[in-house]
């Protein structure tokens, strides 16, 4: 006979944690993607239900990206064709 895992069988399963996407602003900080590409470069070692996307300059993102190590499985970048600088009013 094959083992059944439908629910009330009586086989039990851990609850599913939900992922939750968090969408960073990588351009957007007074000490740029080295602060935040990084903090989300750490968060993606640490946290096991959580997705990072990164919004800015891939070119920035991906040369930070090489310093540091971080899940690539939970970190993508997103292309974002302008950003407003520091000494620009927005």
């Amino acid at each position: 006979a094959q083992a059944s895992t439908t629910p009330g069988d009586g086989v039990s399963s851990a609850p599913e944690v939900p992922v939750v996407t968090v969408a960073v602003d990588a351009m957007g900080g007074d000490h740029g993607v080295a602060a935040t590409v990084g903090g989300a470069a750490l968060l993606s070692t640490e946290d096991t239900d959580i997705r990072i996307l990164l919004v800015g300059d891939v070119a920035q993102m991906s040369a930070f990206l090489d310093t540091v190590r971080y899940d690539a499985s939970r970190v993508q970048l997103v292309p974002a064709d302008g950003f407003v600088a520091m000494h620009e009013k927005p």
